[in-house]
This record gives C-alpha cells, structure tokens and sequence, in this order.
C-alpha cells in the first residue's frame, strides 16, 4: 500500500512504531510533526499535529467521563455527542475531530446540555449526604 501524502508538505509519510502502535510520520520531523495512526487493513487514519492531539486528548477526557461514571452507556454517550455535533453517530469519532469539534464538544459536556446529572455517590439514589 502506498503510504500517505502529508497534507502540509505533500510528500510520503513514513511508517513508524510507536508507544501506542504503528503510525505513519512526516519525512520533515521535527519541523513538522503531522501524524496518522496506522489502521489495520495498512490504511491511515486522520491527520494530526500536536495541537490538535492534545485537543482531543482533552476532549476525550471530559467526554469520557459522561460515561464512566454512568451518566450514559457508552453507545447513548456516543448517540448524544452525534446529536450535540449534528453528525451521524458513525461519524461522531474525537480521532477524526479538529480542534474547533474538539472546544465545542468539551463546551457542550461542561455546559451539561442534554446529559442527565451525575448518579449519586451516597447509594441512596438522591444528591444529598445522607444524614443519621
């Protein structure tokens, strides 16, 4: 398979191994620092510089939240987040987001639109602390 074109210097990418598995990497490392994750099937997944990266590393870390702490399944968090963006639910990946998806997704979980409250921590199925 023919690796990718960088999109901001337009030559081959190298394929790499990395700490989170194989990557495709601009040949202008370090000017440039333009990434794509290697998919299975030899393909490359969506482009990225280090900004946008720690973008949706952020995003992933107050989005995932909706989730684990049982707010939402994951499916029904991954419904809503479609909804919120106004993309189909397949579409609604964080790894293919840009930086401007990745501050109006984080905007709109801290804002709580449409994501029902926290369970309570205390069991009792209310908010308040238990009293005896």
């Amino acid at each position: 398979m023919t690796p990718p074109l960088c999109p901001k210097h337009k030559k081959p990418m190298t394929e790499c191994d990395g700490q989170f598995g194989p990557f495709f990497g601009c040949p202008e490392y370090p000017r440039c620092d333009m990434i794509a994750k290697r998919r299975p099937d030899g393909s490359a997944g969506p482009f990225s510089d280090k900004p946008t990266r720690e973008w949706r590393k952020q995003a992933h870390e107050v989005f995932d939240a909706i989730w684990k702490d049982g707010r939402f399944t994951r499916s029904e968090a991954y419904a809503w987040m479609g909804k919120m963006m106004r993309m189909h639910s397949s579409k609604a990946h964080i790894e293919s987001f840009d930086i401007s998806q990745c501050r109006k997704l984080i905007g709109l979980v801290k804002m709580g639109v449409g994501i029902p409250p926290a369970p309570a921590q205390d069991g009792s199925g209310h908010g308040e602390p238990q009293r005896n």
